[in-house]
């Protein structure tokens, strides 16, 4: 198993969301983790205050139950303004143009997500599935962490279907962000929680 977290030390901040401007870094090292992996590490990601502002929302937003037909459990922010306002936070151009250049993914015209929760209980996780269907065309799912509680468990795992794990990585900083590759023949899970949490997330989706 190649673990992400070896890969992402090639560049450990490649992408810096402020309020109102958003920073890259090197786009070739970037291409290359994502070749390798099929997804990119972006610690630090989100600017601190940016980071206390969405923790704060969370802190503060109800959590509903969702069940996952044929998949597993987590909890949904309702109504969403964490979620909503990192949604925005992303829709950027720029961004949008940065990805494609490192992925090489077809254009993205728009970003989708919410903000999930799970906790270290019976049923709360998801099991292998590809994020595919449906009338919107997924090119690239993302996650990203907001909260850093302590917690065993809880590990994104990203694999060719029915393969070895290219990905298995844990969130366990706030504002760090992970892009992955949506198409066929891939697949991904999140591991249930063992101990610890709850594990806080922005989970979505660039679009076409």
């Amino acid at each position: 198993m190649r673990h992400v977290e070896g890969v992402a030390t090639l560049s450990p901040v490649c992408v810096r969301i402020g309020a109102t401007e958003t920073s890259f870094g090197d786009a070739a090292s970037a291409a290359l983790e994502f070749t390798q992996t099929c997804a990119l590490v972006c610690r630090g990601a989100l600017d601190p205050a940016l980071v206390a502002r969405l923790t704060t929302a969370c802190a503060k937003s109800t959590f509903v139950s969702d069940q996952v037909e044929g998949l597993g459990h987590r909890m949904i922010e309702r109504p969403p303004l964490a979620g909503t306002m990192l949604t925005l936070l992303l829709h950027r151009k720029p961004l949008f143009r940065w990805l494609e250049t490192v992925t090489g993914c077809e254009p993205i015209r728009a970003i989708e997500g919410r903000v999930v929760q799970t906790f270290a209980v019976s049923g709360d996780e998801l099991e292998w599935h590809d994020d595919m269907g449906g009338n919107i065309r997924r090119h690239l799912g993302v996650t990203i962490a907001l909260d850093s509680p302590l917690y065993d468990g809880g590990e994104f795992e990203l694999r060719p279907v029915g393969g070895d794990p290219l990905v298995c990585f844990k969130h366990d900083t706030a504002g760090t962000m992970l892009v992955f590759k949506v198409g066929a023949g891939l697949e991904h899970r999140v591991r249930a929680l063992v101990s610890g949490g709850p594990r806080v997330v922005y989970t979505g989706w660039f679009t076409g």
